[in-house]
């Protein structure tokens, strides 16, 4: 429960990310979603469990701390992405199964 917990928190923060317009978040601004995503630790702590998924860098312009998503983690998402397009016929036929033997 506590890793699917976790992996749910983690593409909460995958959503907050990707809505910037850059691609990226400011650690700072990150903190401030820590209570509205449902952290009880603090957000550096947190993204630094996941490597593979969040890559913390200091903005070469702005000199604060910035998190994105790793090239890894977005191919990922991606693939999960063309898995449902592509299954997505077979599952619509499955559930219309399924609502015809209900009442």
């Amino acid at each position: 429960m506590i890793q699917l917990r976790n992996l749910r928190l983690a593409l909460t923060l995958h959503e907050l990310i990707f809505e910037q317009r850059n691609g990226y978040a400011s650690l700072q601004l990150l903190s401030k979603w820590r209570h509205e995503v449902g952290l009880n630790i603090e957000i550096g702590a947190f993204l630094k469990k996941y490597p593979c998924i969040f890559q913390i860098y200091i903005h070469p312009v702005k000199k604060n701390h910035c998190c994105k998503i790793t090239r890894k983690m977005a191919d990922l998402i991606a693939e999960e992405d063309a898995v449902i397009r592509e299954n997505e016929t077979d599952i619509v036929q499955r559930l219309k199964k399924l609502l015809m033997l209900s009442t």
